[in-house]
């Protein structure tokens, strides 16, 4: 999963505070706009997309996924059952709010089916990099 996609529900729509990307400055770190998503982008603007250092978006995952499990050993059950009601992806949902049955826990949900189609995802790649026959 993206660590973008994780800072985003974890900060913006479970606690409705800053990104790590944002507050931490990774957007400089990496040389990206700060609040662009990549949503929307054309095929131009994908390839001419910076090529950010490896180190750096280490950094950010390893950054990201502490404050996620931070989170996670600090909450009480109970709280995963809290319906926050913020948007927390406006440019993709157009503004519109989650179904009233969105709750923290489903977020963690959604995080974890998003990073297994992540995994197949790359795991495809790879064997179209590698051949059918390696």
């Amino acid at each position: 999963m993206s660590p973008a996609v994780e800072d985003r529900w974890l900060h913006r729509f479970a606690q409705d505070t800053t990104e790590v990307w944002q507050r931490d400055g990774w957007y400089q770190r990496c040389g990206l706009p700060e609040h662009d998503t990549g949503v929307g982008y054309t095929a131009a603007q994908v390839a001419s997309f910076p090529n950010p250092d490896l180190k750096d978006l280490q950094g950010y995952f390893d950054a990201v996924r502490q404050e996620t499990l931070t989170y996670l050993h600090g909450i009480d059950a109970s709280e995963l059952d809290v319906h926050p009601q913020r948007i927390p992806f406006p440019e993709v949902s157009g503004g519109r709010p989650l179904p009233d049955d969105f709750t923290i826990g489903r977020m963690f949900r959604q995080l974890i089916g998003e990073e297994n189609q992540h995994f197949g995802q790359i795991a495809y790649l790879r064997g179209l990099q590698r051949g059918l026959d390696q």
